[in-house]
C-alpha cells in the first residue's frame, strides 16, 4: 500500500549516499558491498552508524529477510533515538511481519517525533485503512501528501478510502489524479471502471487482486468467516458430496484461488494429491504453513491451467470467479483439465438475469447470471449436476446472494 518504499535522505556522506542510490536502483549486491566496505574500513560516528544500519535493514527487507531487517532497524534507532524516519521504517517492517499493534505504536512514536514524516503518516494510513478506520486513514494520507507530492500511491489510497465510505464523487478525482501522475496505473484505471467512469474490463487486474489479499492475509479467515459469515467453502463440500457421494475420494484435486486453504482443508481427507493456486504470496505462505497442499503455485489461475499437463478429477473455485467477468477462457481451460467423470465445483455471486456479468460499483467484484454460467458449461461439454442459491457472506450487514455450482465431464 502507500508505505511500500523508503524515502530519500538529503545531506548524506558520499559513500552512504552511493549505497542508498544503489539500493533504490535495485542494485542490491552493489549496495551490500558498499555498505560492507564502509562499516569495515571506516570508523563511523553515531549518525553514520544509524544510517548504515537503516540501509542494511532496507536491503534485508527487500530481500525478504525480515528477521535481519528487524535487527538492523532496531540498531539504527539505538544510534539515533530521535529519528522519525528510522521509527517509520521499523513500523513498516513490523506491519509486514503481521505485528500490527507494535507497528501502530512505533509509527505513532514516529509522527510524535516528526508530524511531517511522510512514510510514517502513509504507513499509519495503511494500518487504519486495514482496520476499517477510514476517516483516520484519510487524515494520515492527507498529511503524507503535503510532502509526498508526486507519489501516485497516496492519491490512490485516498480514492480507495472514499470509495469504501461510498463517497463516490470524492473518490473519483483522486483516481483521476493518479492517472495524471502515472497514466499506466492499472489499479486506478480499474477503480475508475468500477465507478463507471471508464468501461469495465473483462477481469480484475491480477496485481490488484494480489495486493488486496496480501494485505488481507493476516486476518482473512477470522474476518471472512467470523465477521462476514462466509460459508462458500462449506457449501462447496456439501455440493460435491451431493453429486459424488460422501465417500468418494479423488486422485488429483485442484483448488483455484486457494487462499489460506479454507476450501482445501475441508477436502484434504478426500483427495490423494491436492494442488493450490493463488495470486497472493502471503495467502500462499499461510496455506503452505498449514501443510494442506501437496503443491502450491503463486500464479494466475488461467495461466496455470493453460500450462499444466496434469489432469484433475476435482477442480474447486471458491469465491475466485468473482474477480473474473468473462469466464469463457476459464471454463474452457477447466474443461480441458478435467478427467472424464471429473467434477468442477465453484461459487459465484448472483448477477442480473439480463446480463452475462456485471462489475459491482460498491464491491469491485463481478456477479454472473445463471443463464450465462449454464451456457458456458454446456458449450464446453460439461453437464450441470448442481446449482443452489445461498447467502455467500454479509456485506454492510446485508446478505450477498451467491450460488454454488457443480458440473461433471461426461465419462468416455
Amino acid at each position: 500500500m502507500a508505505a511500500k518504499g523508503f524515502g530519500t535522505r538529503p545531506h548524506l556522506e558520499s559513500p552512504l549516499q552511493q549505497a542508498q542510490q544503489a539500493l533504490i536502483q535495485g542494485n542490491w549486491e552493489q549496495a551490500e558491498s558498499q555498505l560492507q566496505a564502509l562499516v569495515t574500513t571506516r570508523r563511523l560516528d553515531p549518525v553514520e552508524q544509524g544510517i548504515a544500519h537503516d540501509l542494511q535493514g532496507q536491503l534485508a527487507m527487500v530481500r525478504g529477510d525480515l528477521a535481519a531487517a528487524l535487527v538492523q532497524f532496531q540498531q539504527a534507532i539505538i544510534c539515533q533515538p530521535q529519528s522519525a524516519l528510522f521509527h517509520a521504517h521499523l513500523g513498516i517492517l513490523l506491519r509486514r511481519r503481521g505485528e500490527r499493534e507494535r507497528a501502530l505504536s512505533i509509527l505513532e512514536r514516529a509522527i510524535k517525533l516528526d508530524p511531517k514524516e511522510v512514510e510514517a503518516q502513509a504507513a499509519l494510513g495503511d494500518l487504519r485503512q486495514a482496520q476499517g478506520i477510514l476517516d483516520q486513514a484519510i487524515g494520515h494520507y492527507l498529511a503524507a501528501l503535503e510532502r509526498g507530492i508526486g507519489d501516485p500511491d497516496l492519491p490512490y489510497q485516498l480514492g480507495l478510502c472514499f470509495w469504501k465510505l461510498e463517497r463516490t464523487e470524492e473518490a473519483i478525482p483522486w483516481f483521476e489524479q493518479v492517472l495524471e501522475l502515472q497514466p499506466d496505473h492499472g489499479d486506478a484505471r480499474y477503480m475508475l471502471s468500477v465507478l463507471r467512469v471508464l468501461p469495465a474490463p473483462t477481469k480484475t487486474p491480477p496485481d490488484w487482486v494480489s495486493r488486496l489479499f496480501d494485505d488481507y492475509a493476516p486476518v482473512f479467515e477470522a474476518h471472512s468467516v467470523k465477521i462476514l459469515g462466509y460459508r462458500g467453502h462449506e457449501r462447496l463440500v456439501q455440493a460435491v458430496s451431493a453429486v459424488a457421494g460422501p465417500n468418494r475420494t479423488f486422485s488429483h484435486g485442484l483448488d483455484l484461488g486457494c487462499g489460506t486453504g479454507l476450501v482445501g482443508s475441508l477436502f484434504r481427507g478426500r483427495v490423494k494429491s491436492l494442488v493450490g493456486v493463488d495470486l497472493s504470496a502471503r495467502m500462499i505462505q499461510q496455506a503452505h504453513d498449514k501443510g494442506i497442499y501437496d503443491h502450491l503455485f503463486q500464479m494466475d489461475l488461467l495461466e496455470f491451467l493453460q500450462r499444466t499437463e496434469q489432469s484433475f478429477d476435482l477442480i474447486l473455485a471458491g469465491d475466485v470467479f468473482i474477480y473474473i467477468g468473462d469466464l469463457s477462457q476459464s471454463f474452457a481451460a477447466c474443461a480441458q483439465s478435467l478427467t472424464p467423470g471429473g467434477i468442477l465445483a465453484i461459487t459465484t455471486e448472483q448477477g442480473l438475469p439480463e446480463q452475462d456479468y456485471t462489475l459491482g460499483s460498491k464491491t469491485g467484484r463481478y456477479a454472473h447470471s445463471p443463464s450465462y454460467l449454464r451456457q458456458l458449461g454446456a458449450s464446453h461439454g460439461l453437464e450441470e449436476s448442481c446449482s443452489e442459491l445461498f447467502t455467500l457472506r454479509l456485506e454492510g450487514s446485508q446478505p450477498v446472494q451467491g450460488c454454488v455450482w457443480c458440473w461433471q465431464k461426461p465419462p468416455k
